[in-house]
């Protein structure tokens, strides 16, 4: 499917991590539009979205700590990778993360949750394949702000670009201008904010800060600032495709010539 810059682009500034809601169930048109996209954006392999309607099992139950306490969600996501996939955790960042920003369009409230939540209790409605694992969930629905103590507190402290930027090879242009400061609105886990770039005339990798988390993925991360940076670059008329890189190093974005 044809990426919607505009609408996710927009959507980058109002997403913020929500932990409380009303309980509230969200109108079946809203709905219907979230489970477009959790089917049908999927431009790499090794990773799905599953919207859950209709939760039998509080996922979000048991969750210890004010930070990652999730409460009266009335649906959510699932995060599902298929581990033989080299990539996977990358393409969910990058998948996920539209999902999210879709969420978003419809007004809708979310927050990324990886390695804090039971997956013995998201295994309802579809089963999973032998390779595949439930890596993140997110909760869906109409934040209870009044009642959200920490919220996106910690959503909103941002490293400096400065800070972020590991060398450039000339002046840095425009479009990656915007693409990084896009980038720098990211989600990421506990709020580390991982990824660091570099830049070449036509093209901007994305690289993990640090030694490698098995636990909490960085490379997850970066997958989600992927997308980030690709919305920035569109947004000011740059398309172009994305080349999966090895550690530290996630991925190139080289822009089209014209």
């Amino acid at each position: 499917m044809k990426i919607p810059v505009e609408r996710w682009f927009n959507a980058i500034p109002l997403r913020h991590s929500q932990r409380k809601y009303n309980g509230e169930r969200v109108e079946d048109q809203k709905l219907d539009k979230l489970q477009k996209i959790c089917t049908d954006f999927r431009p790499f392999p090794g990773a799905r979205i599953e919207l859950v309607r209709e939760p039998e099992i509080d996922p979000f139950k048991g969750i210890i700590g004010p930070i990652f306490k999730v409460k009266n969600a009335p649906h959510y996501m699932k995060f599902i990778v298929d581990q033989k996939e080299q990539e996977h955790q990358v393409v969910m960042g990058y998948i996920g993360e539209a999902a999210i920003l879709e969420a978003t369009a419809l007004g809708l409230n979310t927050c990324w949750i990886t390695g804090f939540f039971h997956s013995d209790k998201t295994n309802e409605v579809t089963a999973l394949g032998s390779d595949e694992r439930v890596i993140g969930i997110s909760p869906v629905g109409i934040a209870d702000k009044k009642n959200d103590t920490i919220g996106h507190y910690v959503d909103h402290k941002r490293k400096s670009v400065d800070d972020l930027i590991l060398d450039s090879k000339g002046v840095i242009s425009e479009w990656q201008k915007v693409a990084i400061h896009a980038a720098r609105l990211a989600p990421s886990a506990i709020n580390r904010q991982p990824w660091r770039f570099s830049f070449s005339n036509s093209a901007i990798t994305i690289s993990f800060d640090g030694k490698f988390d098995l636990k909490l993925s960085k490379r997850l991360d970066c997958g989600i600032a992927m997308l980030h940076t690709e919305l920035g670059a569109r947004k000011v008329g740059k398309t172009g495709s994305w080349r999966f890189e090895e550690n530290p190093k996630v991925g190139t974005f080289s822009i089209e010539e014209t």
